[in-house]
């Protein structure tokens, strides 16, 4: 199972990194934002910020972004390398999205050793609002770090 992962990780990093120059038009910073939320096992209340980096495909957006969980007795330092492909909706202010990526965490134990996790990230939501300002609710989980079985998280995009 944990090959499994490291090769789908691996296949989802050279697809992400290494597109065409002719596909990349539109990478590089296009707007930020910040996040908040819930997740489960542990039981914890998140709070962090994104970048939006550009469409490398049509549609799909490479946005990695950085959360801090607090709570049941630990603090989760979370590091997210995600994408996500915005379904196009004609005359919509509201898009649904689908994506993944690669999370790397730091759980740091109020009584234990800190341990340090990589694994998958799957993900879907809702954006909508004007042009300047989206709004956004979002769920995801993470495989293979053990860190955040279910999070729910709210959030804004200027």
């Amino acid at each position: 199972m944990r090959r499994w992962l490291m090769r789908g990780a691996v296949g989802f990093a050279m697809v992400a990194f290494f597109v065409p120059a002719a596909e990349a038009q539109d990478l590089g910073y296009n707007g930020a934002g910040i996040r908040g939320g819930l997740n489960t096992h542990p039981n914890q209340f998140q709070i962090g910020a994104h970048v939006n980096a550009g469409e490398f495909i049509s549609g799909v957006r490479f946005q990695p972004s950085f959360t801090i969980g607090l709570g049941d007795n630990r603090t989760i330092f979370m590091a997210n390398i995600d994408a996500a492909y915005y379904v196009p909706i004609d005359g919509a202010t509201w898009n649904p999205y689908i994506g993944g990526g690669l999370g790397i965490g730091i759980d740091v134990p109020d009584e234990k050793d800190t341990k340090v996790k990589a694994g998958l990230n799957i993900l879907g939501g809702i954006e909508w609002g004007a042009a300047r300002y989206r709004y956004f609710v979002e769920a995801r989980t993470q495989v293979g770090t053990g860190l955040a079985d279910f999070t729910v998280l709210v959030g804004i995009n200027f």
